[in-house]
C-alpha cells in the first residue's frame, strides 16, 4: 500500500543509527497455517459462550448475547444427552 505524500509525513518514525525508518517496515509477522481448529472439550466452549454473552450484555449488544444464550442452550442440551 501506498500511501499520499501528506499521509507518509504522519507516519511513526523511528532513528535508526542516522537514518529515520517508519514503524511498518519494521513489523514481522509468523503465521503458522492449520487444516482445523484445536479440539475444545463442551466445557470450555460453555465457559466461552457464557463470557461471550456477559461481556455483550456489559456493552449493550443484547442480540448478540441473546444469540450466545441461545448457544449456551444448545450446549447445555448437548451435555444432558
Amino acid at each position: 500500500m501506498v500511501l499520499p505524500r501528506d499521509k507518509q509525513a504522519q507516519r511513526p518514525a523511528i532513528h535508526e543509527a542516522g537514518r529515520i525508518r517508519h514503524m511498518t517496515d519494521l513489523i514481522e509477522m509468523t503465521v503458522i497455517a492449520t487444516d482445523e481448529a484445536p479440539e475444545q472439550t463442551v466445557q470450555e466452549r460453555l465457559r466461552f459462550q457464557l463470557d461471550f454473552m456477559l461481556m455483550m450484555l456489559n456493552v449493550g449488544r443484547h442480540e448478540e448475547a441473546n444469540e450466545a444464550c441461545a448457544r449456551l442452550h444448545k450446549l447445555i442440551d448437548e451435555l444432558e444427552g
